[in-house]
């Protein structure tokens, strides 16, 4: 995969992002490498988000929620898709594609087979990438990652507890910079980027991906070994994490 072309960002002091008002081309490494800026507000992380937006108007601004950073040992925080972390944690790709590969078929089948079809069924029944984006966005097999356009989406992903506890929480929000999206789905070569908009793709009666505004980006081009699984870390594209 290729990464972003130099991208501007917050001033990086002692590998911390600095909440400073002037910006400036900064390398991949020394973003991947920062700890997360703190933010305290929502409000305060829009100012942020537009700054970011106004300087780098070649690309279009993606979210990540998480509650944690996931990182490889000591190395740098990496963006996996869940499915990649199992076999960095030692679970056999083979099986992992078997069971990922069952699983499209029954998608494609059952939505094809069903009596009366969803709208929109053509492309699941068509495009194996927008089956894998639907997998893992019902997380029955976490291939791409999801992203949204919502800032408010990403950050309750970011900030969300079990069902009925109140509580103070932390969570981290990454700021993607990534190709502007032509149509619905979208491959972009140079970058080896395949970008599914779901709430473009999937039956209105699948209310989740319209209300999540979700994207299911996936890095293309690379079979998943020992050699190539690093093309599947999504920190190429990172601009900021707060």
């Amino acid at each position: 995969m290729k990464p972003l072309f130099v991208p501007h960002t917050f001033p990086i002091v002692n590998n911390k992002f600095s909440k400073n008002d002037n910006c400036k081309p900064n390398g991949l490494t020394g973003i991947i490498a920062s700890d997360p800026m703190k933010v305290n507000t929502y409000s305060k992380m829009v100012d942020m988000i537009s700054k970011l937006a106004c300087l780098n108007r070649p690309y279009v601004l993606f979210f990540r929620g998480q509650i944690k950073e996931f990182r490889l040992g000591n190395q740098f925080p990496t963006i996996y898709p869940t499915y990649f972390r199992k076999y960095i944690q030692g679970t056999e790709i083979q099986n992992l594609m078997n069971i990922l590969e069952i699983k499209q078929e029954e998608l494609r089948d059952k939505n094809h087979n069903r009596k009366p079809r969803f709208h929109g069924a053509a492309s699941i029944w068509e495009l194996l990438h927008v089956r894998w984006a639907l997998l893992q966005h019902y997380e029955i097999c976490d291939t791409p990652f999801d992203i949204t356009q919502s800032l408010h989406v990403a950050a309750s992903f970011a900030l969300q507890s079990e069902q009925g506890k109140r509580e103070f929480r932390t969570g981290i929000i990454y700021v993607l910079a990534l190709p502007w999206p032509s149509k619905n789905f979208h491959y972009n070569e140079e970058e080896e980027l395949y970008l599914v908009r779901l709430a473009g793709k999937t039956p209105p009666q699948a209310k989740r991906p319209y209300r999540q505004e979700a994207y299911a980006a996936i890095i293309t081009g690379v079979n998943p070994s020992v050699s190539s699984i690093s093309f599947f870390n999504a920190t190429f594209f990172l601009l900021s994490s707060l």
